[in-house]
């Protein structure tokens, strides 16, 4: 019983310390209390009329008031009215657009908690609205934002660690955000994670999974997601190959304006794949996409006009949009813009011009090119002659399986050009390429048997391989084997 008298005690010198500590705050103070109390439920009265103003989309029917009470409910602290408010300015909606002041009104609702405004804050930042260009500090207020569940958030977050932007790239992290999002059904969340999945970043490569999410978001709309979706269907990666499947998806997001689409589409009708040929219609296609500036789009185009496929040829056309695409950065519009200039096709032949847009293309990676550029360096036209650099560009095409840069090695090999002579090498590398029908080793290989140049002469090996290019149509080799029968009828 003491404890429970005891107890009871306590309590009560409590309940007179808290009445008597009441009854000595000073009447300002109290005031102010029940002021804060009254001003809160006057913002939140404020706020939901201003709501109950919006439709179903949360467009204002009548929108100078609802911009009215929204301010006034802002003013008087209410977090969500503030982020409203901010919007109105972000959006110019109700008052003149002015960004600076969209981001006054997103930091007060962000800095008492409200996610959407701490979003909005981060994609200020972001993108240098109202604010000075901050991606580290766009990246905190995005994680800020995501961490309260907010899915858009959740996939910003996901970006900068996808692409090491304002925060150090970890395409781990950046897969644990994009999971958060696409698991509650956020498409962009769930397009990201696929493609994760399909390149094999930030979690083991697994191309079923990759379309599983593609699916889920290309289903809610995602144009993007319809895209990768289709390109699946067509490559037959992690779903079982189906054209028709995939030019269904293709169509799917073209009709929402993706340019990538539209381009595969006029591929397709250009090539018949999944559709029938159709010139007409890829035309159409890659014309509404290159206009738009898809690079692309553009280079097919340009190959349209060079070949007079579905339209008039017209090789200055051509040259037109290869350079349009060439100036994008597209290495196969570099290359064929540099092969025009070398011919003076649809151009004035300009054999430095051709160069440079051919090591442009070169250093991107393009074989063709990195052939051409080591011919280029090899003979000196249009660059200064540099055998080493001849070599060392034959030998990046041939890395990736060029075969007439295996064999341009293989005579490099035998002459010493840019290598110490090396002739078990050359005709290593020119069987190599002549074993996979490469026209110019098997002719190359031809002359140097018949010759004895570089190599132990051995005549009718030379005459056998040089028959069997040109039975091919190899113009060389029917060249030399009409020099060596007229040289036995001179005899």
């Amino acid at each position: 019983m003491k404890a429970k008298i005891i107890h009871t005690s306590v309590v009560f010198v409590v309940t007179i310390a808290a009445a008597f500590l009441c009854s000595s705050v000073p009447c300002s103070l109290s005031n102010k209390c029940f002021a804060d109390d009254s001003a809160s439920e006057q913002a939140e009265a404020l706020f939901q009329q201003a709501q109950k103003l919006c439709n179903d989309d949360g467009k204002p029917e009548d929108v100078d008031k609802v911009v009215a009470l929204y301010r006034q409910a802002a003013e008087l602290g209410h977090l969500e009215a503030q982020y409203f408010y901010g919007s109105c300015f972000y959006n110019g909606e109700g008052v003149k657009q002015d960004y600076a002041k969209a981001v006054e009104w997103y930091r007060k609702s962000a800095e008492q908690g409200f996610a959407d405004a701490q979003r909005m804050l981060g994609y200020c930042y972001f993108n240098g609205k109202g604010v000075q260009e901050n991606k580290a500090e766009a990246a905190q207020w995005y994680r800020n934002a995501a961490k309260k569940g907010n899915i858009v958030a959740q996939v910003n977050i996901g970006d900068c660690y996808y692409y090491g932007t304002g925060v150090a790239e970890n395409k781990a992290e950046a897969v644990k955000w994009y999971l958060k999002a696409a698991e509650k059904g956020e498409p962009m969340g769930q397009n990201m994670l696929g493609l994760c999945y399909m390149e094999g970043q930030g979690v083991p490569q697994n191309a079923k999974e990759a379309v599983k999410w593609w699916t889920k978001a290309a289903q809610q709309g995602l144009a993007n997601a319809q895209f990768s979706l289709g390109s699946a269907y067509m490559l037959g990666a992690g779903v079982k190959m189906n054209k028709k499947e995939g030019i269904k998806w293709f169509k799917n997001a073209a009709k929402q304006g993706e340019l990538d689409a539209i381009a595969a589409l006029g591929v397709c009708y250009l090539q018949g794949i999944g559709v029938k040929q159709d010139f007409t219609k890829a035309v159409k296609y890659l014309r509404k996409a290159a206009e738009k500036g898809h690079s692309r789009a553009q280079c097919e185009l340009a190959a349209c006009y060079y070949n007079g496929d579905g339209v008039k040829q017209d090789y200055e056309k051509a040259v037109e949009w290869y350079l349009k695409a060439a100036q994008q950065g597209d290495p196969t519009a570099q290359y064929y813009l540099g092969d025009c200039y070398s011919l003076g096709v649809g151009v004035p032949e300009n054999i430095e011009e051709a160069v440079k847009w051919i090591q442009k293309a070169a250093e991107q990676g393009f074989p063709k090119a990195q052939l051409e550029l080591g011919f280029a360096y090899i003979t000196g036209k249009g660059i200064e002659m540099n055998l080493e650099e001849g070599f060392k560009w034959f030998q990046k095409a041939a890395d990736q399986g060029e075969l007439k840069a295996i064999t341009a090695l293989g005579v490099c090999y035998l002459r010493g050009e840019g290598v110490p002579v090396d002739q078990t090498k050359g005709i290593e590398l020119l069987n190599k390429a002549a074993d996979q029908g490469d026209l110019d080793a098997i002719a190359a290989l031809g002359w140097f048997y018949y010759s004895g140049e570089l190599v132990p002469k051995d005549k009718a090996k030379g005459i056998e391989l040089l028959r069997k290019a040109a039975k091919k149509g190899h113009f060389r080799a029917k060249e030399l084997l009409k020099d060596i029968e007229s040289a036995k009828d001179e005899q």
